[in-house]
């Protein structure tokens, strides 16, 4: 379990996007992900992406 609580932010280009809980990555996670792409083995299968469209204030959906 991270550390973080709900809807702490990080600020990124002037918006502040808030993050889940679930969104913070654990040191073992960051690892496992740079040396899949060192690998080119691509993104693990347990990253999710989600849509910042509401968060940024955009008129649709951004796909990622």
């Amino acid at each position: 379990m991270v550390p973080f609580e709900d809807d702490v932010a990080v600020n990124v280009g002037g918006s502040r996007i808030p993050l889940d809980r679930q969104e913070w990555f654990r040191m073992d996670q960051v690892i496992e992900v740079f040396l899949g792409y060192l690998d080119a083995a691509g993104m693990p299968p347990w990253i999710e992406w989600r849509s910042l469209a509401r968060v940024l204030g955009a008129g649709c959906d951004i796909e990622a």
